[in-house]
């Protein structure tokens, strides 16, 4: 998996620009990602990923980083 497509899923989920995501981007920098809005990012990169997230590594995800540590976790190159 390309880091472009992680940045479109979360594009597209939150509404933000692709350019505007950086590693570092969270709930504190994009308004849109809020608590329903976390669930819809994880329930998108499952779909698209064809993976299963489990609730103690929902629950870890705090940035975009964690995202990637999340899915090499999974096995998925970014």
């Amino acid at each position: 998996m390309e880091k472009d497509l992680l940045y479109k899923i979360i594009s597209k989920v939150f509404n933000v620009s692709e350019t505007e995501i950086t590693d570092s981007s969270s709930p504190e920098t994009i308004f849109s990602w809020d608590s329903m809005g976390h669930l819809m990012l994880i329930s998108a990169l499952e779909e698209a990923l064809d993976i299963k997230i489990g609730m103690n590594k929902i629950l870890e995800i705090k940035n975009v980083e964690d995202i990637k540590r999340v899915l090499r976790r999974k096995g998925i190159e970014i």
